[in-house]
């Protein structure tokens, strides 16, 4: 990655520099990081020009808002070099089987017997849906995370720019060497692969990163029931550990759960804290919640509820927060 050669016209960077992954030779520089806060209206600026020079701005938060170091990027934990290429694996192959593997019944799992473990996911049980079908967007994909990039800084307002050499967004995390599901999957690129196909399908574009949280723009959230259910297995075949834990679920979890009409996932957007306890949250993966319970709000509150709607009487993109 270079930043010698000039950016198009107009484009000023704010004070920052590159940083070298802790990992290897000390030769790798996945990553440029601003100083500080980027000012407004540089991301979308920046995103517009991806094709000119090649770099997707990131918008890039630290485990501890306060803290010097500004974990993982400024003090380089990053691992680059470890990761696979996100080419070398079909999305649907992927979440076929994390869905195996995290729908599958342990007799030694000491907090949740088989009943309950399938409750999760009902009414698919262990049984892999597929993947929803592709929607059509509601707004530009990439007005929509524009739009969303001014949210996101206006809600972190100590989140700075990275800037990342890669060919799309959903790349941009293998690319940079983020390790934020490490206990989960330690090759990032099986989930840039799945946001690839989420950028295809859904209109999605990867705008913020933290320690161990994923913030996606949403332009073509689902229109029907049958879909709104099947992305929510997607999401749990993405992350299931957090969704296995804390309080046990009603049976028919997927789509039952009216009473928390704040998590509506995918078809709303949300943002999450994660747990301060950095060993915590490289253990639990990747999802939109800490219990199991929540996930069911994103197929029947988002059901229920109308999306709001512009001066054109269209209903708006959304946004999703990943919780790892």
């Amino acid at each position: 990655m270079n930043l010698e050669s000039p950016l198009p016209q107009g484009l000023i960077l704010p004070p920052g520099r590159m940083i070298t992954s802790d990992e290897g030779h000390g030769t790798v520089q996945p990553l440029w990081l601003s100083d500080s806060p980027p000012c407004a209206g540089l991301w979308p600026r920046l995103r517009a020009k991806h094709a000119a020079f090649g770099l997707w701005p990131l918008l890039l938060t630290p485990l501890e808002p306060h803290e010097t170091d500004f974990r993982p990027w400024a003090c380089g934990e990053l691992s680059p070099e470890r990761m696979s290429s996100p080419a070398d694996h079909d999305s649907r192959t992927v979440l076929a089987r994390w869905w195996q593997d995290h729908t599958a019944t342990d007799e030694d799992d000491d907090q949740r017997d088989a009943e309950k473990r399938l409750a999760v996911t009902a009414p698919f049980g262990q049984t892999w849906p597929g993947p929803a079908p592709a929607t059509t967007p509601v707004k530009d994909a990439d007005a929509t995370a524009d739009q969303y990039a001014q949210a996101f800084l206006d809600r972190h307002p100590h989140a700075r720019l990275g800037l990342v050499a890669a060919p799309r967004g959903a790349d941009a995390l293998t690319t940079v060497g983020w390790q934020g599901p490490l206990n989960y999957d330690n090759d990032t690129a099986t989930f840039s692969a799945v946001l690839r196909d989420w950028e295809d399908r859904f209109g999605t574009r990867v705008v913020g990163v933290g320690f161990a949280t994923l913030h996606l723009s949403v332009a073509a959230p689902p229109h029907r029931p049958e879909d709104a259910l099947r992305i929510a297995a997607e999401h749990f075949a993405f992350c299931p550990r957090q969704h296995l834990a804390g309080r046990p679920p009603r049976p028919g979890h997927l789509r039952r759960e009216p009473h928390r009409p704040e998590l509506l996932g995918l078809l709303v957007g949300l943002t999450r804290q994660t747990s301060r306890d950095p060993a915590q949250q490289r253990h639990t993966g990747v999802s939109t919640d800490p219990t199991g319970r929540r996930v069911g709000a994103t197929i029947s509150q988002a059901l229920k509820q109308p999306r709001p709607q512009n001066r054109h009487g269209r209903a708006d993109g959304r946004a999703l927060s990943w919780i790892l």
